[in-house]
């Protein structure tokens, strides 16, 4: 079993919210676990930025992955904003990766 540290530092050019700038913040969580967490709600910005770190245990890093979820915090039922699906394959022990990505299903203005 290994350890996983995962930073959420920012996002940049998120979709607009329903009525206005969106209220985003990100769920973390490794896939087939109940290993879950969250950022802080971002207010009113479409470019965020948290500076969050989290850490899980991984049990096997050939099929586990991240979940990252973009969502809108709104009073009566938050929107799905995007996600991105992170494979641990490649990742070398003690190396910091750090990149972009492109939220896949995103929600477009």
């Amino acid at each position: 079993m290994g350890r996983l540290e995962v930073k959420i530092i920012a996002a940049r050019n998120l979709p607009d919210g329903t009525l206005t700038s969106p209220d985003p913040y990100v769920v973390v969580q490794i896939t087939g676990t109940s290993q879950k967490a969250e950022t802080p709600k971002c207010k009113s910005t479409r470019n965020p930025q948290w500076d969050e770190t989290f850490r899980f245990q991984i049990a096997d890093e050939h099929t586990e992955r991240v979940s990252l979820k973009v969502w809108n915090k709104n009073p009566v039922s938050d929107d799905f904003l995007g996600q991105y699906m992170l494979s641990l394959d490649g990742l070398v022990k003690g190396v910091p990766k750090e990149e972009w990505y492109i939220l896949e299903q995103a929600k477009c203005n």
